[in-house]
């Protein structure tokens, strides 16, 4: 969940700020890209190391 973002997240989704406050991320993805996402979310919960990933 959007909890709130800048301009430049905004601008970068393509879509005003009170657009995306209250929405889940994931509506901002590609469809190829959820399975990547989804993993990070995980992998970020199992773990106490940095997590990357390119969308």
């Amino acid at each position: 969940m959007i909890l709130e973002a800048n301009l430049a997240g905004a601008f970068l989704l393509g879509t005003e700020r009170a657009n995306l406050v209250n929405n889940r991320f994931q509506a901002y993805l590609a469809q190829r890209s959820l399975q990547e996402f989804n993993a990070l979310c995980r992998r970020v919960m199992e773990s106490e190391a940095k997590e990357t990933a390119e969308l």
